[in-house]
């Protein structure tokens, strides 16, 4: 899981993306930001903050989705 269970459901998830858009926006040489997910309920999540579908990966046995957020989408 990629959030201890006490975190879950708290919006430290969420808390951290708006960090990253704030990043994003404060650097205009900046195209995006990528996430490796390898669980559907964490794609959803992503998806549902901006992310969108890029391409499957498989690294070693490890199969999952890279999601990217153009800098674009951030709005400040």
């Amino acid at each position: 899981s990629a959030a201890s269970d006490v975190y879950k459901r708290q919006g430290f998830g969420r808390q951290l993306l708006k960090g990253l858009d704030g990043l994003l926006h404060n650097n205009p040489e900046s195209s995006g930001i990528a996430v490796f997910v390898t669980r559907d309920e964490h794609t959803q999540f992503f998806k549902s903050q901006g992310f969108e579908h890029f391409k499957q990966l498989t690294f070693n046995r490890v199969k999952g989705e890279l999601l990217f957020k153009t800098a674009l989408s951030v709005q400040g």
